[in-house]
């Protein structure tokens, strides 16, 4: 019978020993691997880069919301309406910046200013997370009963 000739590449295919069976895979695959790793790499990368940005914007927006709540709470609705609009349309999409939109509605119609507050909490209201929703929704209840 005659043998088939083997290519002389397939010499892994000869050896019993595994390590060498891997090594050789590595070294056909180096560059499929390299690309994956390096993939994974850039992904992971990224993925704390985001979080440390997200951590961030919510730190400098809770600062700058305990920061309008003074004027807020010592009855300076002009300075608190100021300062709250900035935290809210600055940090719309964080918890902080919501709760700015909420309090600037309940300056505005402490000031009377009831459509004024009612506009303000419908355009925060498209950006808002559930935990805000319900919120802005009564407090827009309320703005209508006045």
């Amino acid at each position: 019978m005659a043998q088939a000739t083997r290519p002389a590449g397939s010499s892994a295919a000869l050896s019993d020993d595994p390590l060498e069976s891997v090594t050789n895979w590595l070294q056909l695959n180096s560059k499929p691997i390299l690309l994956a790793v390096g993939g994974a790499a850039v992904v992971a990368a990224s993925v704390l880069i985001y979080r440390s940005t997200t951590a961030s914007t919510r730190e400098k927006a809770s600062a700058a919301l305990s920061q309008a709540q003074g004027p807020f709470t010592e009855g300076k609705f002009d300075e608190a309406r100021s300062a709250l609009e900035k935290v809210a349309t600055r940090y719309a999409a964080t918890a902080s910046g919501q709760q700015a939109s909420l309090m600037l509605a309940q300056v505005l119609f402490e000031q009377k200013k009831y459509d004024e507050g009612i506009k303000s909490l419908e355009s925060a209201l498209g950006s808002a997370s559930g935990d805000f929703k319900a919120s802005m929704l009564a407090m827009i209840a309320a703005g209508y009963e006045f």
